[in-house]
């Protein structure tokens, strides 16, 4: 499962922000922004819950696509596939994915699609 550093990473990069910029903006000084940022997309510290919060604010996603802690095991399997497409890894597959897993629990799919329809 991908880890919340890279999903951070992933999210940060498609704001166009360097580490400092993003660390600022969660409220963190700007001497040691980009060092608190780095920690977290590294995987050394995980972010606590009012960092989360704001992530999910800034980047306007649902903290369960974030975190992939639906209580629905299928539908973290989806998150996580979806956060591979995103890095451009195995982009054939994911979508191979999605197509059957559409047709094999419509309702499931159109669930996931709402968890992650802010990204």
């Amino acid at each position: 499962m991908r880890k919340i550093g890279e999903r951070i990473k992933i999210l940060r990069k498609r704001k166009e922000l360097t580490q400092t910029q993003l660390g600022v903006l969660l409220g963190f000084n700007e001497s040691s922004a980009g060092v608190r940022i780095a920690q977290y997309e590294n995987n050394r510290k995980i972010p606590r819950d009012n960092v989360i919060k704001k992530l999910v604010f800034l980047f306007d996603i649902n903290e369960y696509a974030l975190l992939s802690n639906y209580e629905d095991e299928m539908i973290n399997i989806c998150i996580d596939m979806y956060w591979q497409g995103l890095m451009g890894q195995d982009i054939l597959l994911v979508y191979r994915f999605f197509d059957l897993f559409k047709e094999y629990d419509e309702e499931r799919y159109t669930l996931f699609n709402e968890i992650i329809k802010g990204i």
